[in-house]
């Protein structure tokens, strides 16, 4: 029985060691000694700023599976925070390397923090912008019409780090690519694309109802946002249907070549391996490992577009 109690006490001793002196705190009322700083259990408690939940500072951010939002922000969604463009401040070469001129590179920033907004010229990488966007209105009753590509870093519980979107008007194309230079700018990507997708009365995927929306819902859920819900056509069953060989040869990239008659380019990146590129990125800063990465996603925007506008009514 003795050696069972003794194994019992040292049991409990390494489960709940006893604390070096000094750890805890001192006793209320006790008087610091006069050498020593004040403890750290004596600062003042920070004071949160009063007023719109906007203005309260983020929760801090890891390198990896990022946290929630903090309390305040889960009444009020991260795109309400969304500075207008004209306080977007361009982008130096201290922020972003050799970023191309066209794609009109801007540091964006919110609620959450900074992000990158890309505008690629979209005749460089589909069919021409006005005769795109003439066929897609005249298919689509409704305006104006917005596809969505993700970007991800994995297929399940892992961040994204570019949202792209292609908004149509009546007369052209306009692409934006929401870029998360590190994985800490992820909620700033989501906030700053918010507003487009609650301005959008048609959502175009291709395998969105599968892949994009729902993962995109879970990260906005991983922040506490909530995303609107526009009515939304996932373009690739209607591909089925319309040019498929059952599951085979409906890929984007194979209905790109086969229905529109036009093959990507011999540097375009396969979507197995971007996330490892995108972690090259992160690691050297170097643009040029990431632009295969932003054009691919340019080009994916445009052919589901593009594939919808050809699609029997």
């Amino acid at each position: 029985m003795d050696e069972l109690r003794d194994l019992r006490r040292k049991l409990r001793q390494r489960l709940h060691p006893t604390p070096p002196a000094g750890f805890l705190p001192p006793a209320p009322g006790a008087a610091e000694p006069a050498d020593q700083p004040p403890s750290m259990f004596d600062l003042p408690a920070p004071v949160m700023p009063a007023g719109d939940p906007a203005t309260q500072p983020a929760a801090p951010v890891s390198d990896s599976f990022l946290p929630p939002a903090p309390a305040a922000a889960r009444q009020q969604q991260a795109a309400d925070a969304f500075l207008p463009a004209a306080a977007a401040a361009p982008v130096t070469a201290a922020s972003s390397r050799d970023w191309p001129a066209a794609w009109q590179a801007q540091v964006v920033s919110t609620s959450w923090g900074d992000c990158l907004r890309l505008q690629p010229p979209p005749d460089a990488y589909g069919p021409d912008p006005a005769t795109l966007a003439t066929a897609v209105t005249a298919r689509s009753s409704t305006a104006p019409v917005v596809a969505l590509d993700l970007e991800t870093c994995g297929l399940r519980d892992a961040p994204l780090f570019l949202i792209g979107l292609a908004q149509v008007t009546t007369t052209s194309v306009e692409l934006e690519l929401w870029l998360a230079r590190q994985l800490a700018e992820e909620p700033a990507a989501l906030a700053a694309a918010l507003p487009r997708l609650r301005a959008a009365r048609q959502l175009l995927t291709f395998n969105g109802l599968t892949f994009d929306w729902p993962f995109l819902r879970q990260r906005a859920q991983h922040f506490r946002t909530k995303l609107p819900r526009p009515p939304h056509v996932d373009v690739l069953p209607a591909c089925r249907q319309t040019w498929g060989q059952g599951r085979r040869g409906c890929r984007l990239v194979e209905l790109e070549c086969r229905i529109l008659d036009r093959r990507r380019p011999g540097d375009d990146v396969p979507g197995a391996e971007i996330p490892a590129t995108y972690e090259q990125f992160v690691a050297s800063g170097d643009v040029n490992l990431l632009r295969p990465v932003l054009e691919h996603n340019a080009r994916d925007l445009l052919t589901t577009l593009e594939l919808f506008s050809r699609l029997p009514a």
